[in-house]
């Protein structure tokens, strides 16, 4: 799920993508024609485009297909995949195996530029001006500004079970960093319980 321009968007299914009226509930369906059997392994909305990002059967060739948000026409299909996210004018790829950032212009789709990243990381985020990384075993969120590409800082979690409510919740046991979210005053970050399935 993401939210953008007053919708929550969604895909599930054969699959079927959507989008839900934040003010109405109500739930509308996107008409993207998809006939890729790849696995869909990242989704993002911005820059009146759809992008998903696809792992094709054979492990070979992962890529970002762009849809117009209205019509659901395919628009590009740009050679990049895995997590990926929309903002600061540009699309942004993480290939987790490979440890590359790659950003992409959202204008013409060409790329920009790339970088190799610390290894562990786990998901891209954009949000306040800057570009995100999240660990998936140390939940450090490592900043990346967008102009440079460069790691400016990293924002340590630390272990789960030293942190107030949420840690009190999940407990100490062993488990990996899923997602995370930054506010003006705050980051959070989502860390999965391995024996229990709980977050």
């Amino acid at each position: 799920l993401t939210a953008a321009d007053g919708f929550i968007w969604g895909v599930s299914g054969r699959p079927q993508f959507w989008k839900v009226d934040e003010r109405t509930n109500e739930v509308i369906d996107i008409p993207i024609r998809w006939t890729s059997r790849d696995e869909i392994t990242g989704f993002a909305v911005g820059e009146g485009s759809i992008w998903v990002s696809t792992y094709p059967p054979l492990g070979v060739g992962q890529r970002t297909i762009r849809f117009d948000a209205q019509t659901g026409a395919e628009q590009a299909i740009i050679g990049a995949g895995g997590s990926i996210a929309v903002g600061e004018g540009s699309l942004w790829t993480f290939d987790q195996r490979a440890g590359v950032l790659a950003r992409f212009d959202a204008q013409t789709n060409s790329p920009v530029r790339s970088v190799a990243v610390r290894p562990g990381l786990r998901r891209v985020i954009v949000s306040h001006g800057m570009v995100w990384l999240l660990g998936e075993i140390d939940g450090v969120l490592t900043r990346i500004d967008p102009q440079s590409s460069r790691a400016e800082t990293d924002i340590i979690a630390g272990e789960p079970h030293k942190r107030g409510f949420l840690g009190a919740l999940i407990g100490g046991d062993a488990g990996f960093y899923t997602g995370a979210c930054v506010t003006d005053e705050a980051a959070f970050v989502a860390h999965h319980r391995a024996n229990t399935g709980l977050f």
